[in-house]
């Protein structure tokens, strides 16, 4: 028998946010209560980050990244 992985797919944050004339920004999460309390259980949290870009004339596109966030002990 062979075992599937089932890959979960949650939203642990979302936010608007405007690009300013330089192109670049910086967007500040704050994870939800289920992401923390993962965190906090298993040090390391790893998410796929998508940014949906729309311009002027309503054309959309899109990038994904991985991120990891680890805990650090005390």
């Amino acid at each position: 028998m062979r075992s599937v992985e089932v890959e979960v797919v949650r939203t642990v944050a979302r936010k608007p946010f405007r690009i300013g004339s330089s192109g670049r920004t910086t967007v500040k999460l704050k994870p939800n209560r289920a992401a923390m309390k993962q965190l906090r259980r298993k040090r390391k949290l790893k998410l796929k980050a998508k940014a949906v870009l729309k311009n002027a004339a309503g054309q959309t596109s899109s990038r994904t990244a991985t991120i990891t966030l680890r805990l650090r002990r005390r």
